[in-house]
């Protein structure tokens, strides 16, 4: 998501969206551009030190499940978004659900033990 911080309006051309040059809005998509690129480098550091992979593993649940469950709400009250931002919707949803099986099946999910 780095380009969506870096080049918002080259990002979600890309997704079939047009954002205007307006100051206030590309301020937003840069502040949620940046949540998404911290948690990300987050979540990989999890992949190689053992220490982080608990903290990797829930904000990459907490992260891609809330994306994918408020596109789905944005379905039911705003309509049909294209195909592009469907596809990120379903690989949100499945890579959330991976993290919260792996939460549970490697025993992550029982607080306090580690």
């Amino acid at each position: 998501m780095a380009a969506g911080l870096v080049d918002p309006i080259g990002f979600y051309t890309f997704s079939g969206l047009e954002l205007s040059d307006d100051a206030g809005l590309l301020s937003e998509v840069r502040g949620a551009g940046g949540i998404i690129m911290v948690s990300g480098l987050v979540v990989g550091l999890g992949a190689f030190l053992r220490a982080w992979s608990r903290t990797s593993v829930v904000l990459a649940a907490v992260i891609f499940l809330s994306l994918g469950v408020a596109r789905l709400l944005g379905i039911a009250l705003d309509g049909y978004p294209g195909a592009e931002v469907i596809q990120g919707m379903a690989i949100e949803l499945v890579f959330g659900s991976l993290a919260l099986f792996a939460f549970f099946k490697c025993g992550m999910g029982t607080f306090g033990s580690r």
